[in-house]
C-alpha cells in the first residue's frame, strides 16, 4: 500500500514562464480596457499593448523614446499639461492660439500643422482613433517637424526650462517644492548624448 504524496508530472522551465506571461498579458488587458482607468489621455491614441510597438520603441534612441511617448499618454511638456499640474498660466496652443495645446489636438486637428501632418501621417485632419493605427516612426518624424517636444533648451532651473519652451518666466508658476525640477526629455545641453543616439536618429530618418 503505497504512503505519501501522490505520483506527479512535472512541467518545464518554459512552459512556467509561458504561463504566467500569458496571465500577466490578460490582467494589463482587463486592466487597459477597464472603464474605470484613470489612463484617459493614453487610452484615447493606444489601443493597448502591442508587441511590434513595443519592438519598435525599444530601437529608437532615448530622445525618440521620451517624445513619442510623452505624446501617446499626454505627459509631456506641452502647455496644457503643464496648466494641469500648475506650472503655467497658459494652456493655449502656441501655432493656432485657439485651442488647448494637448498631443490630441497636436496629432489631429490643429490648422497650422495640416500640411505636416499630410506629409507625415498622411491626412490633413485625423481622428484619435486614427492614432492608433499609425507607425511610431511616422509620430516622430511630425514631432520632430513641427519642433514642439525637440527645440528646447533645458536647463536644471525652472526658469531656464520655461524660456526652452518658449514661455516667458512671468507665465510659469515657481514649483512649491524646491526639491521638485520638472526635466521631461532631458539636458540636451549638456554632453550626455551617446554617439549611437545621433547614429540612431540619423539613420530612422531614412525608415
Amino acid at each position: 500500500m503505497f504512503v505519501g504524496l501522490e505520483p506527479s508530472l512535472g512541467d518545464s522551465r518554459q512552459n512556467i514562464r509561458r504561463k504566467i506571461k500569458s496571465w500577466m498579458d490578460n490582467q494589463h488587458l482587463v486592466l487597459w480596457h477597464d472603464p474605470c482607468s484613470t489612463q484617459r489621455q493614453a487610452r484615447e491614441l493606444i489601443s493597448g499593448p502591442i508587441l511590434t510597438t513595443k519592438t519598435r520603441l525599444l530601437s529608437f534612441n532615448r530622445t525618440q523614446s521620451r517624445v513619442i511617448i510623452g505624446l501617446l499618454t499626454g505627459h509631456n511638456n506641452m502647455r496644457r499639461h503643464l496648466y494641469v499640474m500648475g506650472l503655467s498660466n497658459n494652456p493655449i496652443f502656441r501655432k493656432c492660439g485657439t485651442e488647448d495645446e494637448t498631443s490630441v489636438h497636436m496629432l489631429c486637428a490643429c490648422e497650422p500643422l495640416a500640411s505636416l501632418r499630410h506629409a507625415h501621417l498622411g491626412s490633413f485632419f485625423l481622428d484619435p482613433e486614427d492614432i492608433m493605427n499609425l507607425s511610431t516612426g511616422a509620430i516622430w518624424n511630425l514631432d520632430k517637424g513641427t519642433g514642439l517636444l525637440l527645440s528646447i533648451n533645458i536647463s536644471w532651473g525652472t526658469k531656464g526650462l520655461f524660456q526652452g519652451l518658449g514661455a516667458s518666466f512671468s507665465e510659469v508658476h515657481e514649483p512649491k517644492s524646491s526639491s521638485f525640477i520638472l526635466v521631461p526629455l532631458g539636458n540636451f545641453s549638456r554632453e550626455t548624448r551617446d554617439r549611437d543616439d545621433e547614429e540612431k536618429e540619423d539613420s530612422f530618418q531614412d525608415s
